[in-house]
């Protein structure tokens, strides 16, 4: 499974911004992640295995242009923030006269 994301807040290059109160650039991004791998096999050998695979690629970005003339009466913000959660589940198992089983999470 793989996450791929972008969230950006940005005054452009070159950019006149004016402003009786606040000027607030915020990025803010959030997933969650849940990934679950499930292998059972059964028989006179039983051999089973279960993989899982969590990415996230994510681009979270809050600027100021170059250039950028920016006033404000009071205040300037200019925030990113990136809240991601993964989680990976395992099961696996195997049966029979002889059984193998193994499960892996990266």
């Amino acid at each position: 499974m793989i996450l791929e994301k972008e969230t950006k807040a940005y005054i452009d290059d070159d950019a006149s911004v004016r402003s009786g109160g606040d000027v607030d650039i915020r990025a803010q991004a959030q997933a969650d992640m849940i990934q679950i791998a499930v292998s059972i096999n059964g028989g006179l050998v039983g051999v089973t295995g279960a993989a899982g695979v969590i990415a996230a690629n994510n681009v979270t970005e809050a600027r100021i242009g170059r250039r950028a003339d920016i006033f404000a009466r009071d205040s300037i913000n200019v925030q990113a923030t990136d809240d991601t959660e993964m989680d990976g589940i395992v099961i696996t198992g195997a049966g029979g006269a002889v059984g193998v089983s193994r499960g892996g999470r990266q």
